[in-house]
């Protein structure tokens, strides 16, 4: 190795060694005291929670069925021309579901729903590239619902457009 390259080396090596050191009189980090109890999350009522839900961008799915309901395919064919009118708009269509059965049959009927619009939207001529695919099952939604309105409105595919 060079005397040059020497010399790069060493100086890199005292740069990581130096960023990685504690300055002194600098408190260590502490480790919050386990004897604190958890700050519970906030309640958040099935009505604030079906309020968050965008009825026009979003197709929603009787429970345990994947096919677009007839009611919903016009809400379906207005988001096919927005991206057909604008071929550099692109859309993730996110597959949400309610909470009752278990977390991969869910994230699996959400994926089914998902291929299900998308398939439904490359019929009507929206291209590939203006479509991107997210199952999120019940994971997103900040808790279990206690009416059936609420379950209902989690039963969706979602269109996120960027912002």
């Amino acid at each position: 190795m060079t005397r040059k390259g020497l010399c790069s080396s060493t100086l890199s090596v005292l740069i990581l060694a130096a960023c990685a050191a504690t300055l002194p009189g600098e408190p260590p980090a502490l480790e919050p005291p386990s004897s604190l109890p958890d700050q519970a999350a906030p309640v958040v009522t099935d009505e604030q929670l079906i309020s968050t839900v965008d009825i026009e961008r979003n197709i929603f799915f009787a429970r345990r069925s994947t096919a677009v309901d007839p009611a919903e395919l016009y809400k379906l064919r207005q988001q096919a021309q927005r991206l057909l009118a604008d071929p550099k708009l692109v859309v993730t269509l996110v597959g949400h579901t309610d909470d009752l059965g278990s977390a991969s049959y869910n994230l699996a009927i959400a994926e089914q729903r998902v291929s299900s619009v998308y398939q439904l939207l490359r019929k009507h001529g929206v291209p590939r590239k203006q479509l991107l695919r997210y199952a999120v099952g019940r994971e997103k939604v900040a808790r279990a619902c206690g009416s059936s309105e609420c379950r209902a409105k989690m039963r969706r595919v979602e269109f996120v457009y960027p912002q």
